[in-house]
C-alpha cells in the first residue's frame, strides 16, 4: 500500500523534481554499494576538490528544497541510504551546480554511551542543507570542502 501512495505521489510532482528525485534514487544505490565496498579512505580522498564556479543562481530556499528532496527520496529506497549516503549524494550534486559546500562528520556518544556518527552538509554561509536532524549534538572530527577555482 505504501508503495502505491509513493507512485501516486511521484507521479503528482513537476517534471523536474521527478527528474531530480529519479536521479538521486539512482546515486543513493550507488553510494550505497560504494559505501560498502569501498574502503572509507578512499571514498574521502575525493570529498575535497576546486570546483568552478557556475552561473547557476542557488538560492537558500532552492538549496533547502534539495535538501527535502535528498531526505524524502532516500528515506523511500528498498536499502539503507542514511546520513552519509545522503551527504555524498549532496555534495555531488551541489558540485555539479557550482555550489561551494562542506560536508561534516562527527561523532557523540549515545545514551548507551556507544559512539554515534553523522554526515550532513552545509552551503558556504553554514546553511545546513541535508543532516540537519540533530548535527549540533556532534562533534566535527572532519570536514571536507570545495573551493572555487
Amino acid at each position: 500500500m505504501k508503495l502505491i501512495k509513493n507512485i501516486k505521489k511521484f507521479s503528482q510532482l513537476p517534471l523536474l523534481e521527478k527528474t531530480l528525485a529519479t536521479k538521486i534514487f539512482f546515486m543513493a544505490g550507488i553510494y550505497r554499494i560504494i559505501i560498502l565496498t569501498v574502503p572509507f579512505k578512499i571514498i574521502t580522498s575525493k570529498l575535497s576538490r576546486r570546483i568552478k564556479s557556475s552561473s547557476h543562481n542557488f538560492s537558500t530556499e532552492n538549496l533547502k528544497t534539495l535538501g527535502l528532496i535528498i531526505d524524502k527520496v532516500c528515506r523511500n529506497t528498498p536499502w539503507e541510504s542514511k546520513c552519509l549516503v545522503q551527504a555524498l549524494i549532496c555534495k555531488k550534486l551541489c558540485r555539479k551546480y557550482g555550489v561551494l559546500n562542506i560536508l561534516y562528520i562527527g561523532v557523540k556518544k549515545d545514551h548507551l554511551g556507544n559512539l554515534a556518527s553523522h554526515a550532513w552538509v552545509s552551503d558556504s554561509q553554514n546553511n545546513i542543507i541535508v543532516g540537519s536532524c540533530g548535527a549540533n549534538e556532534f562533534k566535527v572530527i572532519t570536514q571536507y570542502s570545495d573551493s572555487i577555482e
